[in-house]
């Protein structure tokens, strides 16, 4: 800051005294400004909403009987059961018995295909069984479908290891073991979708040969196991349940 000092002295005529006078002159305090913006094409805000995000479609889940109409109208043949809790429902096969359809009378169903090590080829056989949907389902639940199938055909192992998510040790004659593996859980429409891995065990008891139907000419003794990959649905609310034909 620059401080001027003035001194001006004055002389007193009458009384012989010498009057100091001191003047100061401050200089404006300094302060602070800012720099003026270099960019002076920014935009003014304005009070625009945010968008309202599009629900995704719901589709609801179908009775099981449209499923099975569709299975018989593709030539599927089918095989009645009751399982241990009681539920009936029935096995669908066409070329094998291996790679098949299973319905339930709750309305839940199961896709099978053998667990091929090719992601290709297991795309090749699961979509015969998603034709058959193609009769009966939406097509934009399929088109989420077949996405869904195929991220998960290509990030799935192709061999089971390692500690399963759940197992199923049924004994008997063929002391069967089920073991499921790689679960991975979506929503589709009105459905969970679980997708996963299952390996099946069976063993033929000493002193005989044992064979597969479905498999001429393959005998084998002690324990066998084939892997099977499935895709399983359940309706999430079965009160919205809707038939084709209403």
């Amino acid at each position: 800051m620059l401080l001027i000092l003035l001194v001006v002295i004055l002389g007193a005529c009458t009384v012989g005294e010498q009057v100091i006078v001191v003047i100061t002159a401050t200089s404006p305090p300094e302060t602070e400004t800012p720099p003026p913006p270099t960019n002076t094409n920014i935009p003014i805000p304005t009070n625009t909403p945010n968008p309202t995000p599009t629900p995704r479609p719901r589709w609801n889940p179908l009775a099981i009987g449209d499923i099975e109409q569709a299975l018989r109208d593709a030539g599927y043949r089918r095989y009645p059961f009751t399982n241990e809790d009681g539920v009936s429902g029935y096995e669908w096969a066409k070329e094998s018995g291996y790679e098949t359809v299973t319905t339930w009378e709750n309305h839940n169903f199961e896709l099978q295909v053998l667990h091929d090590s090719s992601p290709s080829v297991r795309s090749t056989q699961m979509e015969k069984k998603f034709k058959v949907l193609d009769r009966v389902l939406p097509s934009g639940f399929m088109a989420q479908l077949r996405q869904e199938n195929e991220s998960y055909s290509k990030s799935v192992r192709a061999i089971t290891s390692g500690e399963p998510d759940q197992t199923f040790a049924y004994g008997g004659e063929w002391q069967t073991v089920w073991a499921q593996y790689y679960t991975e859980e979506t929503v589709i429409g009105g459905y969970n979708v679980w997708f996963s891995v299952w390996w099946w065990q069976s063993t033929c008891q000493p002193g005989y040969f044992c064979w597969y139907t479905d498999f001429p000419g393959l005998e084998f003794t002690g324990d066998s196991s084939f892997t099977f990959y499935t895709i399983y649905f359940e309706p999430i609310d079965t009160d919205l349940i809707t038939e084709q034909s209403s």
